[in-house]
């Protein structure tokens, strides 16, 4: 046998006897059917994070909402995209207006982590009687950032 063919040799079974010991490693450590791999968050799984008491899922269920918000909003500002599109957009925002107006003025209230996104989620839905919350936490917070978002949802309302 050759040098060259017997190195091959070697390569190929370290390749095999190798590779095989992670397989069976990752098989042991990867459940076999996930229960977070099934679906994604639906619109009652962020709003019950937002409401949760759990400082994390809160804070991310507060931007998530934001960002679906923002984005939808933008999509219909702009007009573009076609009118099936459009219509989903409509429904989601007007789905938003209905359910979540009480829980992000629930959560800008009590829970100062989440103010800011909550305040923009309040100032992109457009609803005047988040006011007075708004109000509210532009006098109890001091932090700047949070002060230009909230002044902005109570510009944004006012002007409407």
């Amino acid at each position: 046998m050759s040098h060259r063919l017997r190195r091959t040799c070697l390569i190929a079974a370290a390749v095999v006897l190798l590779g095989a010991w992670p397989l069976r490693q990752a098989e042991a450590i990867v459940p076999s059917n996930p229960s977070y791999w099934q679906e994604a968050p639906t619109l009652e799984d962020w709003i019950r994070d937002l409401e949760g008491d759990d400082k994390s899922d809160r804070l991310f269920a507060a931007r998530e909402l934001r960002r679906q918000l923002a984005a939808a909003q933008r999509r219909l500002d702009r007009g573009r995209g076609d009118e099936l599109r459009r219509e989903e957009d409509r429904v989601f925002v007007g789905d938003l207006r209905i359910r979540l107006v009480g829980p992000a003025r629930r959560a800008l209230v009590a829970h100062k982590n989440v103010r800011r996104p909550c305040a923009d989620i309040l100032g992109l839905l457009g609803d005047p009687s988040a006011l007075p919350d708004l109000r509210f936490a532009l006098e109890v917070d001091q932090r700047r950032s949070v002060q230009k978002h909230v002044q902005r949802a109570i510009d944004e309302l006012e002007s409407q």
